[in-house]
């Protein structure tokens, strides 16, 4: 569970007010997250409830307006389309993956976030996948030798709906590089981005898993991880040759402070009384509190 100030993302202030173990030279281990088990089970029964009650009790808030479509049946066919587009492509898209990293073939890496998630609408300047998807692949094919491919993993959450395909596809062959172009529905994201040239999104949790494993970054939203010395602070037609990885000992640091300042060892789905491996602090010590950056 991610707690901060002011909001999440570009909202978040708490990196810039506090830092953790100030008087420490080395920030502490990351607190363990928790795991509960089933928990895709425990996700999906929550949130058919949820839009259960929507839809049933629709006429008692008719001035309610839903951020996505609020019929369950929606969501059924979504999730069924889901698991059949995932049996279909799994082995083929794994056997690109896998031919990518074994030829050691140069290819950059642009992981989709799911449409109408709020690091889209609400902290970036796009509003939508398709202008990001547009602008990054105009300045591939601008700026980038053609020995190198461009590889779209599509979110796992957007295999059921419109997930771009068709579209990445057109753009492609207007630009005419439809033969340097991958798209995957299926694949190891981290993997994918350890091995790669690099990497552009525009806000996602994946950019802390490029930075764990040592990938050069360029974050096009108003990420939290947007900062100098982690990801690349250029235009995007520059970051193709000139991006590099970040600096090792600034990557762990910074999720340090991150791990230890903004995440709870904690699931929103857990069972009702359900135990949390959550120790508690050594009061006692002062470098294990937060301190103030003034």
């Amino acid at each position: 569970v991610t707690m901060e100030l002011d909001g999440v993302n570009g909202f978040s202030r708490t990196l810039d007010i506090y830092q953790w173990t100030a008087d420490a030279p080395v920030p502490p281990a990351p607190v363990q997250a928790h795991d509960t088990p089933n928990h895709f089970r425990k996700m999906a029964f929550h949130a058919i409830r949820h839009y259960l009650a929507m839809w049933t009790r629709r006429h008692h808030f008719g001035a309610y307006r839903h951020h996505r479509a609020t019929s369950p049946w929606h969501y059924a066919f979504y999730w069924l389309r889901t698991w059949a587009r995932k049996a279909r492509r799994y082995r083929r898209d794994m056997a690109v993956e896998q031919r990518l990293i074994a030829t050691g073939t140069p290819y950059f890496l642009v992981p989709l976030q799911n449409d109408g998630d709020s690091q889209i609408t609400h902290h970036s300047v796009y509003g939508e996948n398709s202008a990001f998807i547009m602008e990054v692949m105009r300045s591939f094919a601008w700026h980038v030798p053609e020995d190198c491919r461009l590889v779209f993993r599509v979110h796992p959450y957007a295999r059921g709906g419109h997930a771009h395909h068709q579209l990445i596809r057109s753009v492609a062959l207007d630009l005419g590089i439809s033969q340097r172009v991958d798209y995957l529905m299926e694949g190891h994201t981290p993997v994918l981005a350890q091995h790669s040239k690099g990497v552009v999104l525009i806000n996602s949790t994946v950019g802390l898993q490029v930075l764990e494993r040592g990938a050069p970054l360029m974050a096009l939203g108003d990420a939290l991880y947007r900062r100098h010395g982690l990801s690349f602070r250029g235009p995007l037609d520059r970051f193709w040759r000139e991006g590099k990885p970040a600096d090792r000992e600034r990557v762990d640091a910074f999720l340090a402070q991150l791990k230890n300042l903004t995440q709870m060892p904690a699931s929103v789905y857990a069972n009702a009384n359900e135990p949390l491996e959550w120790p508690a602090p050594d009061i006692g010590a002062g470098h294990h509190l937060p301190r103030p950056l003034l």
